[in-house]
């Protein structure tokens, strides 16, 4: 089998790039110029480089392709028709190129987000029959990638996979967290009470490709996740007992949203991006994402692998040797 990966320099990307080639699959991964190709020299792959405005390199990327895992999407973007531009149009142009792209039928797996969705209601977990309801720009693009993507039913196979919080070495919020526990400074998001679903970048990147590897229910949409629901502390709290033993600053919401203040108007000034965001501390403190993934489960036997208490803590521990390296 060959896939094509969008967003494969990512962070979910090179783990689903890494499960691939473990797996036997031949990987293409689609790069665009501005692209750090040095992220995938470990990899054993094909390197494409193609626009997503380009519909010919778009062809030649998925032509000899029976899968396309579309991670490509932009996180942070400057207004909503950026945010438009990649997450909804980007999408149609390559699945527009992945229909007409020769050599059989191909497989579109799509990794959209939990928000799409939206939050969930207090004390309730949302599941793919209820109202989507974004609150921020990146899940209303999202969002419209993933109504893109169902004009083509019928026509082209896909699944739209909601990936929940995921977690991991590189993660960049939970790596910036570890640069702040060092300090000795622990941010306490949320209220304490469990407020979101989760998992491993290793189990996200295997629901991908189970995903892929069915060969029916094309066209449906799924939530993943590990099945539990935890508060946010439960993740900073192991990250301080290993990096930070001892005495803390332990900084609760109001006072992060001050901080995230602060960084943000530094962040003009030195044109440099802002290590945290208030919007990103309200989303965290304010709603509640928690999901039903037992349809994804049903579906595939998906179970996640990863457990959560021994895997934070070994995170903890590989922060802790790169701190002193």
């Amino acid at each position: 089998m060959r896939a094509l990966v969008t967003g494969s320099t990512g962070f979910i990307g090179r783990s689903l790039v890494e499960r691939l080639v473990c797996g036997s699959w031949d990987v293409v991964c689609l790069v665009r110029q501005v692209t750090d190709r040095r992220l995938l020299r470990s990899f054993p792959v094909r390197i494409v480089q193609a626009d997503y405005d380009d519909r010919t390199s778009l062809k030649r990327a998925v032509h000899d392709c029976d899968v396309v895992f579309h991670l490509g999407a932009a996180l942070e973007a400057r207004g909503f028709s950026a945010y438009m531009k990649a997450n909804a149009e980007g999408t149609r142009r390559l699945a527009e190129s992945t229909l007409s792209a020769g050599r059989g039928r191909k497989v579109f797996v799509y990794a959209s987000s939990i928000a799409a969705a939206g939050p969930s209601a207090t004390g309730s977990t949302k599941n793919e029959k209820d109202e989507c309801r974004p609150v921020s720009l990146y899940g209303v693009s999202k969002l419209r990638g993933e109504e893109v993507l169902r004009r083509f039913d019928g026509r082209l196979p896909y699944v739209i996979l909601r990936l929940p919080n995921v977690l991991g070495t590189d993660q960049p919020q939970l790596a910036a967290a570890a640069r702040l526990i060092r300090k000795r400074i622990v941010p306490l998001l949320g209220t304490g009470r469990k407020q979101t679903s989760l998992c491993f970048v290793q189990d996200a990147a295997r629901a991908l490709v189970l995903a892929a590897e069915r060969d029916r229910g094309w066209g449906e949409t799924y939530f993943v996740n590990d099945g539990r629901a935890y508060a946010w502390r439960e993740i900073v709290e192991p990250l301080a007992e290993i990096l930070a033993p001892g005495c803390v600053l332990r900084l609760k919401t109001p006072t992060l949203l001050a901080a995230a203040w602060a960084i943000e108007t530094a962040a003009q000034w030195t044109g440099r991006k802002p290590l945290v965001t208030r919007e990103a501390i309200m989303s965290a403190g304010t709603y509640n994402w928690l999901f039903d993934g037992s349809k994804f489960c049903a579906a595939t036997g998906f179970r996640a692998e990863v457990d959560f208490d021994e895997e934070i803590r070994r995170i903890a521990r590989t922060y802790r040797q790169r701190a002193a390296s």
